[in-house]
This record gives C-alpha cells, sequence and structure tokens, in this order.
C-alpha cells in the first residue's frame, strides 16, 4: 500500500477515481469532490456539490483557453441530477445544470462524446407513491461547452400518467457510445408499475443527435418493483413485487479480431447476454454465470480485452428473501466473446469464515493500518464491483473488503488485499475499509487504485481511497 485518504464524515466510498498525469480525481457521498496528488495523496482542492457524488469525473479538452490558462474541464454529476463543469486545475465552477427535473441523477457517469454530455437518470427512486407516480429514467444530451441541454429522451415508449404507470425503468449505467453507427445504448430498470413496460429491464438504443429510440433488446419482461412495498404502509404498489433485476451496468462494445462487433452486457438475473449492434440487437448468445438475484447476479460492470469478458458475479444475496445472506455466491467468469463459452470460473475465496459466529452487524473503529474490522452480520463475497482489466490482470471487489487481481488466462489469484480494516490516512481523517462494490479500480502509472466503503443493503461501511504500488511507500 502506497498511501490512504480519508472521505470526512462519510459512511461510504464507492466512486470510481478518475487520473489525468499526478491528478486523482474522486468523489464523495458528502458530496464533496476531491482533487489529489497521485504520489503523495495529498489535497490539491475540493469542490462541494449539492448531493452526493457517485459518478467518476471525466476530464476533457475546451474548444478555447479560458482566463488562468484553462484548457480542459471536469465533467461529473450528482444524486439531484444536477451536472457540473470545473476548472480541473482550480476546483472553480465553469457551470452547472440540474436535467430531467431533479429526478435522481442515480450511480452512473455522464459520457462525453464530440462536445456533448449524455447523462443517465433513474427517476426519483419509488420509494413512495408521489416519487414515482411520473418518476422515469432518461437519457439527457447536453452541450458540453455552455451545459446548454439539447434533447431528452426518455426510457418509456407512452408518457407516465399521474397516479399509474408506465413509469419507472431507470438507468443506472454510464451510457456506451457507438461512434460507428452514431448510437448510444444503456441498460436500464425495472417498472415501478403494473404492467411492466415493453423497455424495462433492457438494452435500448439511441440517436445520439437527436434522441430517437432505436431498437429495443428485451431481456426479461414483467418485472415491476418498489421498494419497501414489503411493509403495510406503501401504497399502490405493482402486483409483480419484482424480481427487480435490473441491467446496472453498461454494455460493452468491444470488436473481435475477425472485425465482427460484439455488445455484451450482464444483468442481475445472472446472465450474460451478446447482442448484435450491427443487427439491431439481435441476440448472438446468452450464458448463466450466476444464480442472480434482486441485488446479487452481475451488478456494475464486465471487462473485455477484445477476445473475452471477465464478469464479476455478486450472487449475495437469496433470490427470495433479500436479506438472506449468501456467503460464497461471489465469483469472477471469463467467456469466450465469439461464441459465449466459459473458460475458467474463479469461485469460494470468502473472508467471512473470520466473522463467523457474530449475531450483530458493527462497523470499525480506525485505530491503526493492521486493525481487521470486528465481526459483523450479513458477511458476503459477493463480487459486485465494476472489473478493470489491464493486460494478463483482471482486478475484482468483493463485499467482504477484499480486492484481488486475477491471471486472465487461468483465473488464478496473483495478489489479493483485505481493505476492511483500519488506515492511517494522509489527510489524518479516521478512516476505515469495507465493502468493495460500485466504484471501481483505476490503474495508472504503475498504481492501483481503489475506494473501499458500501453502506446500502448490508454493505460494510467504509471511507476510504486507497492507493497500491510496487515502488516505495511515501
Amino acid at each position: 500500500m502506497k498511501w490512504a485518504f480519508g472521505f470526512p464524515g462519510a459512511i461510504a466510498a464507492a466512486v470510481q477515481p478518475t487520473v489525468v498525469g499526478r491528478w486523482v480525481f474522486v468523489g464523495s457521498t458528502s458530496g464533496r469532490l476531491y482533487a489529489l496528488d497521485l504520489d503523495l495523496g495529498c489535497v490539491f482542492w475540493t469542490f462541494d456539490a449539492a448531493q452526493t457524488v457517485r459518478s467518476a469525473v471525466t476530464i476533457v479538452p475546451i474548444p478555447r483557453i479560458e482566463n488562468g490558462g484553462a484548457r480542459h474541464q471536469a465533467i461529473f454529476s450528482d444524486r439531484s441530477g444536477t451536472v457540473y463543469s470545473l476548472n480541473p486545475m482550480t476546483g472553480e465552477l465553469r457551470w452547472k445544470r440540474q436535467v430531467g427535473g431533479g429526478r435522481a441523477g442515480g450511480s452512473g457517469s455522464p459520457q462525453v462524446y464530440n462536445g456533448r454530455i449524455y447523462v443517465p437518470l433513474t427517476g426519483a427512486g419509488g420509494e413512495s407513491e408521489d416519487s414515482r407516480s411520473l418518476s422515469h429514467g432518461a437519457v439527457v444530451a447536453l452541450d458540453a461547452e455552455t451545459g446548454a441541454q439539447l434533447w431528452e429522451s426518455s426510457t418509456l415508449l407512452s408518457p407516465p400518467q399521474p397516479g399509474r404507470g408506465p413509469n419507472g425503468v431507470g438507468v443506472w449505467n454510464t451510457p456506451t457510445i457507438d461512434t460507428k453507427l452514431g448510437r448510444l445504448y444503456v441498460g436500464t430498470g425495472d417498472s415501478h408499475a403494473s404492467p411492466a413496460g415493453p423497455t424495462s429491464d433492457s438494452i435500448v438504443s439511441y440517436d445520439l443527435k437527436t434522441g430517437a429510440m432505436g431498437w429495443i433488446f428485451q431481456a426479461t419482461q414483467g418485472d415491476a418493483y418498489v421498494n419497501n412495498c414489503d411493509k403495510p404502509l406503501l401504497k399502490d404498489c405493482p402486483s409483480e413485487n419484482g424480481p427487480d433485476i435490473d441491467f446496472a451496468q453498461p454494455p460493452a462494445l468491444v470488436t473481435l479480431e475477425n472485425g465482427k462487433r460484439v455488445l455484451v452486457a450482464g444483468q442481475k438475473n445472472g446472465m450474460v447476454y451478446a447482442l448484435d449492434p450491427d443487427n439491431k440487437g439481435k441476440e448472438l448468445w446468452r450464458a448463466r454465470a450466476g444464480k442472480g438475484s434482486a441485488l446479487g447476479g452481475i451488478m456494475w460492470g464486465l471487462a473485455s480485452d477484445g477476445k473475452n469478458a471477465y464478469v464479476a458475479v455478486g450472487d449475495d444475496l437469496d433470490s427470495v428473501d433479500r436479506y438472506l445472506t449468501n456467503p460464497n455466491g461471489g465469483a469472477l467468469v471469463a467467456y469466450r466473446l465469439s461464441d459465449g463459452k466459459e473458460l475458467w470460473r474463479a469461485k469460494d475465496l470468502s473472508g467471512c469464515a473470520e466473522h463467523e459466529g457474530s449475531s450483530q452487524r458493527r462497523n470499525p473503529s480506525p485505530v491503526n493500518v493492521t486493525e481487521r474490522a470486528p465481526p459483523y452480520f450479513g458477511c458476503s463475497n459477493g463480487q459486485n464491483a465494476p472489473v478493470t482489466l489491464i493486460p494478463g490482470v483482471a482486478f475484482s471487489g468483493a463485499l467482504d473488503g477484499h480486492l484481488r487481481a486475477y491471471d486472465t488466462a487461468d483465473g488464478k489469484v496473483l495478489w489479493d488485499f483485505d481493505t476492511a480494516r483500519s488506515f492511517l490516512t494522509t489527510n489524518f481523517v479516521d478512516a476505515h475499509g469495507g465493502s468493495i462494490d460500485s466504484g471501481g479500480v483505476a490503474v495508472v502509472n504503475g498504481t492501483v487504485l481503489t475506494t473501499s466503503g458500501y453502506s446500502s443493503w448490508g454493505g460494510i461501511h467504509g471511507n476510504v481511497l486507497l492507493a497500491f504500488s510496487a515502488e516505495e511507500a511515501h
């Protein structure tokens, strides 16, 4: 470990860091965005957004040099659906724009391409009747220079109606850009009202210029779900009540050695799908990577080297009782992209045995770098975090706090670090790691970066950013 940085006042750290040169950009649940030094872990500047920042930061050029010599801008969004443009050298705000009428921005990062910003929206989340009545997912396009809105395209085929569907079908993932066809692809979530619509649990295509919806591949029909519908006070719940198996991850667009293009994505039901983007999303193959569940299956992202897809499986919760822990559901699976053949499966690496006998979850109090988190309830080795790939190595984080590097040839574990412990930090903030979930690993200039700590749905709290390197620590 090279250094550790603590997020003050946070109980979760599940954001993928962005690295440009010696600059590390990373958001936090407190809404504060940090620019850090890659070598030392010290702070260059901070910026306070209106709400939690779960999106990654994208650094893009600007057409003209601005005051102070700025040549780039840093683009990110917060949970309110507000998109920000900052000067990445100083943290000074250039502009901000709230999109979607304040509907939740979710966890997907804005995608920037050819002078436009494409923003995914989830909708209001569906925790109450009022919030979900007109709530729906969408993709919004902004002008990257000014933040002006160019178009908004819903995930629904017809407008939502007050007091009834259609609604829901959020976009939890970063849009995927197809430069060849001028299209954009997103995965969608479930409906929030009965009957579930034809775009829920789907891969949906849009025109980059106009936002017009194109082809739709629906993997699961009839999935309508609202959080807390197991509680008697919540009214007008959908009759389906699940199974709540969204596409939470962005589809990966891959060109194979023979020139064939494949659009591949995993779903929370544990299935991997390969589609033909050049033939209106026709299914090429599917494979079962895991059992699947409302909070398991395949969650936040797979990775590809052009030949194979490396898929993390997070079967951490039982599909019937979403609060019943499966301590041995995690795995990393490799598939050949040309035909979907499973090449290897790395499984059963749980560190949960260290915590057997505990009847109550407890989060650790930071003391020093060697202290392991106390026992907690609900330990799982589910691997929900997105996979990060470098030549020959796949990095995958787990809910039990372990970060592992796998050999892409055979799935052998090359390196394993348990992040669920306390750390001494560069900013002298009390910090500890926990579950590694929606934030992926960044590997740049010989340094491996990961956030650790996920407080939702029974995850282990944490508030730390960790840097690893083969070089001697400072």
